[in-house]
């Protein structure tokens, strides 16, 4: 697997290191390319989407990348926005895909993994120091797009939730995909 040592190295650092998740008798954590490596776990027979910024387009460092796919527990169809921002100030822009109405959207959830200090990762004595932090999604999707905010120094996905849907499971909560 590739890792990334520290979280935002640059791409001509890449180092290969097997040791994901480091442990001791006392404690296990992983350092921070396993979290980024978490981010990608929808990825397989996923549909890659192109994503349109409508205020703007990307400033330099920022990349992102948007896929649809299915979940295969409760069979709901989801799009996630991921976007790297290498800069040490926020982004905001509004998106939207081509061939999908932003109407059929529903925002749920973001996922973070930032951190102030570009060299540090996690260690036995700071073993959470640079870990995704998963929260709601405040903004309302409309007809014109999605607004995104994205955090300085971050690796941020976004999740929605399309209307279009296989089935439904009432006993899930409301937060859930």
């Amino acid at each position: 697997m590739i890792s990334y040592a520290p979280l935002f190295a640059n791409e001509h650092d890449r180092l290969w290191n097997p040791d994901a998740i480091m442990f001791n008798s006392k404690v296990a954590y992983g350092i921070s390319s396993y979290w980024v490596q978490t981010f990608f776990k929808q990825s397989s027979g996923a549909k890659l989407l192109k994503v349109q910024f409508l205020n703007h387009s990307l400033p330099e460092h920022t990349y992102a990348t948007a896929i649809s796919w299915t979940s295969k527990e409760d069979k709901k169809d989801h799009i996630t926005i991921k976007v790297v921002n290498f800069n040490n100030v926020t982004f905001s822009s509004k998106i939207s895909f081509d061939g999908v109405d932003a109407n059929s959207i529903k925002a749920w959830r973001k996922t973070v993994l930032t951190c102030d200090d570009l060299e540090a990762d996690n260690t036995f004595d700071n073993p959470t120091k640079v870990v995704p932090i998963s929260s709601l999604i405040e903004s309302e999707v409309g007809e014109d797009g999605i607004d995104l905010v994205v955090q300085p120094y971050s690796f941020t996905a976004f999740d929605l939730i399309t209307n279009a849907q296989h089935s439904s499971n009432s006993s899930k909560s409301n937060n859930t995909p």
